[in-house]
């Protein structure tokens, strides 16, 4: 019989595996590296305010909008560079809103929810042990949209 924790770590470690293999070579391609980067930062502040979310706004789920702050701040790093500011410059700004907005929500649930300290070390650190595995299909396709 098949640990289901296990089976659960392993089908995250491989569509994370999947995911950086596929993502790499596109950052290469289009040179991007610098926003690469910067997306750990997005993803670290669209973590926390989908926490933040999710505990004010209790029927919807932290995903949403995590992926819906992540959607707006690409758009907003896309416009500038649109609008003629350097690649570089726009990034940069990118980086200094989403760090700017991590270091205030985490300070924010650390201090005001319940458990917020134990869901700061979750969204840094992790676990992949910790992927249901009824998410996998649903990210899956989610990861494969942004890639098509």
């Amino acid at each position: 019989m098949v640990d289901i924790l296990l089976a659960a770590g392993l089908v995250s470690s491989l569509i994370s595996a999947l995911l950086a293999g596929a993502s790499s070579t596109l950052i290469i391609y289009t040179r991007t590296q610098f926003l690469a980067i910067e997306s750990l930062h997005m993803v670290i502040a669209a973590g926390l305010l989908g926490g933040i979310a999710s505990w004010y706004f209790g029927a919807a789920p932290a995903d949403i909008f995590s992926l819906a702050f992540m959607a707006l701040l690409t758009l907003l790093v896309a416009y500038m560079i649109e609008k003629g500011y350097s690649q570089d410059t726009a990034i940069g700004f990118g980086v200094v809103i989403a760090s700017a907005i991590a270091s205030t929500s985490s300070y924010y649930i650390a201090l005001g929810i319940p458990g917020g300290i134990s869901y700061i070390y979750t969204l840094l650190f992790g676990s992949p042990f910790l992927f249901p595995l009824s998410s996998a299909a649903y990210y899956l396709v989610l990861g494969l949209s942004i890639l098509v």
